[in-house]
């Protein structure tokens, strides 16, 4: 004979899914409170920030001009080796992030939007040459011209021209890139050949 349970008997829910109720509602309350991360973002506006993104200052022939951080976003890993003090002539390709580097932590932890569509590849100078002046000098901001979608040239009065490349990277700069690099204003954005 099978006893029957008695459904009138007072049944209290077990202590987890109580804490697992109150982990919910803090999470909610939390996501309520930082909407700005989370939260569509308005077209024209940088995500986790109202900052806008509508027209930007241009340079003389047409490229938008941004100021971002001086952090090395995504970088290759070809091993350099240096025996001479910098500048350097070679070393890995490099791009820089439009978003803070708060900006990008609150992105790579959300399941939203990756941060990586913010960053522009830079064709004008290579990573461990920006990295050594970006210290020396304290930059916190760099100024860059976009090239394109994906790609920037730094811009910055406070780089000097020793530091840039004399020619975009043969890997980084496809074709149709370097095409229009060789005109007499972007060229002024890379190192004169050495005599």
């Amino acid at each position: 004979m099978r006893k029957h349970l008695d459904v009138r008997q007072n049944v209290r829910p077990a202590p987890h899914v109580a804490a697992v109720a109150a982990a919910a509602a803090l999470i909610l309350a939390l996501l309520a409170a930082a909407p700005s991360v989370l939260s569509p973002t308005p077209p024209g506006t940088v995500p986790g920030t109202a900052q806008s993104t509508a027209q930007p200052p241009r340079s003389a022939d047409g490229g938008v001009r941004l100021r971002v951080p001086a952090v090395v976003g995504q970088t290759t890993l070809v091993g350099h080796h240096y025996d001479t003090p910098p500048p350097w002539p070679h070393g890995n390709c490099f791009s820089l992030s439009r978003l803070s580097l708060q900006q990008r932590r609150a992105l790579e932890r959300s399941p939203g939007p990756s941060p990586y569509p913010y960053e522009l590849q830079v064709l004008n100078m290579h990573a461990a040459n920006f990295g050594h002046i970006v210290r020396e000098l304290r930059i916190d901001t760099i100024e860059i011209e976009r090239v394109g979608k994906q790609h920037c040239l730094i811009v910055d009065a406070r780089i000097p021209q020793e530091w840039l490349l004399e020619v975009p990277c043969r890997a980084c700069a496809p074709d149709f890139l370097r095409k229009d690099l060789g005109s007499p204003h972007r060229a002024a954005s890379f190192r004169k050949a050495s005599l």
